[in-house]
């Protein structure tokens, strides 16, 4: 199967759905690759967006199909092809707008569904608004947050499960993030915002060199350091709104978001408060166990000390010691507690 786009002709190549479950004319769903900024394919409704694909690079992973990836002048398009010795698979869009994955079942005579996407309510393109962060979780939980430095637009939406409004940026009118004392706050294992106009500062960049490149913009929201295979580590910035940013549980990438001074000593602080916790357990750990070790020395020699007084005073007694539940050499800092 190819998926992409004819750039001279502007032709796409992908997925539409049928009109119903009978009627095989065209639907209203439908799924192509997106070429602008980092490549990602989209799923739509209509002409609008309901569910994104992470953005290049996709990593290489164990799968049912082989994937290569083509960008040139020309064309840009995905090709899956599968093994010779692996079921028969296809892969369809239905006419409700799930994207499925259908092995055929020899056995049985009928295809049946290996996998669909959307799964998760996270899965909707956008559900928690710009400059926010979607997590699947229960039920119980709201599944919006906002990314690091930003306050929900809407409070009593988002206290109403709302996130649709998204976040904005805390202190919008007192903080500047151009050339204030600003920087960035890593978000970790994300899929990364929609990339559809990041841009690629360099395919071969250390991290932070990336932040610097970002930093120099005061319009550069967010940055990322991505591993491109055969080439090192990329560097993609984002700019303007973040959108679709969530936690997933594939192609994930840290995300270092773009905040005021204010925001960055707090998380500095908080972050140096967590060192401090993990330093001070360090010490102590090495020490209640030592402190435990002298304890149970003192201990065994207590009794053993014991024992060879009640020996010389009356041999038959540390017989009986000896003979019962457990000997000298076998006593336990439980059996010592216990006396």
């Amino acid at each position: 199967m190819k998926v992409g786009m004819d750039r001279k002709t502007g032709f796409y190549r992908g997925l539409t759905s049928w009109t119903s479950a009978d009627d095989p004319g065209n639907g209203e769903f439908s799924s192509r690759l997106n070429p602008s900024g980092s490549p990602q394919f989209f799923h739509y409704k209509g002409t609008k967006a309901f569910l994104r694909a992470p953005p290049w690079p996709w990593r290489v992973r164990a799968s049912l199909f082989n994937r290569s990836f083509v960008n040139n002048e020309d064309e840009i398009y995905w090709v899956y092809t599968i093994p010779d010795d692996s079921p028969i698979i296809i892969m369809i869009m239905d006419h409700l707008g799930f994207l499925k994955l259908l092995t055929w079942h020899e056995r049985d005579g009928q295809w049946k569904e290996s996998w669909r996407a959307p799964q998760f309510r996270c899965d909707n393109y956008g559900l928690c608004g710009p400059t926010s962060i979607c997590e699947p979780t229960n039920a119980n939980r709201f599944d919006c947050a906002c990314l690091p430095g930003f306050e929900p637009k809407n409070p009593r939406d988002w206290s109403l499960r709302d996130g649709l409004g998204g976040c904005v940026r805390k202190r919008l009118e007192s903080s500047s993030v151009c050339r204030h004392g600003e920087g960035f706050v890593m978000v970790e294992k994300v899929m990364l915002p929609d990339a559809s106009t990041a841009l690629w500062m360099e395919m071969s960049m250390s991290r932070t060199d990336c932040e610097l490149e970002c930093m120099r913009n005061c319009s550069c929201s967010a940055y990322a350091s991505i591993e491109i295979p055969g080439k090192g580590d990329g560097c993609l910035t984002w700019y303007g709104e973040l959108i679709d940013t969530k936690y997933a549980m594939i192609e994930r990438y840290d995300l270092y978001v773009r905040v005021d001074a204010y925001e960055l000593a707090e998380y500095t602080r908080k972050s140096n408060g967590s060192g401090k916790k993990k330093w001070m357990l360090a010490i102590l750990a090495p020490s209640v166990a030592s402190l435990w070790f002298l304890i149970s020395l003192f201990a065994f020699l207590w009794l053993r000390k014991t024992a060879q007084k009640e020996f010389r005073e009356n041999p038959h007694t540390a017989v009986e010691v000896e003979e019962g539940s457990c000997s000298i050499n076998e006593l336990t800092i439980s059996a010592i507690l216990s006396r």
